[in-house]
């Protein structure tokens, strides 16, 4: 693979313009860079939902910022701004028709993105898509020609006093104590292959707040709300439902919980850059590509059908779903319960 010389003090751009847990996953190339080359000047692009995940990042010089649902003057008005900066570098981990546009007008030196036939000639550096497990590795074959090899798994996602003391102060109106163990569940993703039953959800819920005594609230992102009320709904004991907290907000929530647990969505990143023991339910997805290795606090399951894994967004099987519907709650639980078990073993040595 081709070599990047840097003198050191180079700008480099990371393009990563959605969505949450993929902004989350880029955020170790942030550090890596700044660890090997001390004195260059670190920029960010993303888009102005994901801006809170950061904005406050200590390695960044600064952040760019697309709005997603900005005017063709504002768009022409980024355009100006990504070509005055005068980068010498740019890292398109998006890499999708737009982005490549970004990179191409930049003036770069360096244009680098994983190889794509129709997008190639916006590129100087095409660099071939290796599966390398979870996607954090992936992402850092981006860095080899800057020399960077070996890879960080450091998620970053800081949280303010401010949005801890709005947690402090929901959870207390509501009756839940610091000592109070709490469980945070999110139940939705934008994928129908990731998307574990409402009921089912709704009967994990009831059998955790029983096993554990602990409290449960149900958390839910921008045009969730109503799916996750009607699984709130299903249940039989009483839980919460989060109000509509910002990304800090939820962040703080997710620090303050003793257990996230979700289907594979960017709120499990969340939780994992705030060092919360995290549990996912798989569907169609791969853990292998989707949970760091060898984190104890890490948890998943799946059901473990041939067809699984499939990464695909759709199910095109004759039943469909099996590898949801056949996971039942009660699987799910046994397995959560064993991951519990087995980090206050480690955690009590």
């Amino acid at each position: 693979m081709k070599q990047i010389v840097l003198q050191g003090e180079e700008k480099i751009l990371l393009i990563q313009l959605r969505k949450l847990g993929d902004v989350i996953l880029s955020t170790p190339l942030i550090e890596a860079i700044k660890i090997k080359y001390p004195k260059s000047k670190v920029y960010f692009m993303v888009e102005s939902d994901y801006l809170e995940v950061v904005e406050d990042n200590p390695f960044l010089e600064g952040v760019l910022v697309r709005n997603s649902r900005g005017s063709l003057f504002e768009e022409i008005k980024l355009w100006k701004e990504i070509a005055r900066h005068k980068f010498d570098v740019v890292i398109d981990i998006l890499h999708n028709p737009r982005t490549a546009y970004y990179v191409f007008f930049s003036g770069a030196k360096w244009r680098i993105a994983f190889h794509n036939p129709l997008r190639k000639i916006f590129y100087n550096l095409n660099i071939p898509w290796e599966n390398r497990g979870y996607s954090v590795f992936v992402r850092f074959k981006l860095l080899e020609p800057l020399g960077i090899k070996d890879p960080n798994t450091n998620l970053f996602f800081s949280v303010p006093d401010w949005a801890e003391r709005n947690v402090f102060d929901f959870l207390s109106n509501i009756g839940i104590k610091r000592n109070n163990f709490l469980i945070t569940l999110s139940v939705t993703s934008i994928w129908n292959v990731c998307r574990w039953p409402k009921e089912y959800f709704a009967r994990l819920a009831d059998m955790l707040g029983e096993e554990f005594k602990a409290k449960i609230v149900f958390t839910y992102g921008p045009g969730e709300e109503e799916y996750v009320r009607q699984t709130v709904s299903l249940t039989k004991n009483k839980h919460y439902l989060s109000p509509p907290f910002s990304l800090k907000e939820f962040a703080a929530l997710l620090k303050r919980a003793n257990l996230h647990i979700g289907t594979n969505s960017g709120h499990v990143y969340v939780a994992i850059a705030q060092k919360t023991p995290s549990f996912t339910i798989y569907g169609g997805r791969s853990p292998v590509n989707w949970s760091p290795v060898g984190n104890l606090f890490v948890g998943w399951t799946q059901e473990g059908l041939e067809c699984q894994p499939c990464e695909a967004r759709d199910c095109d099987k004759k039943i469909k779903y099996r590898c949801l519907t056949e996971l039942t709650p009660e699987k799910v639980f046994s397995a959560v319960r064993v991951f519990v078990e087995n980090l206050n073993k480690t955690l009590n040595k």
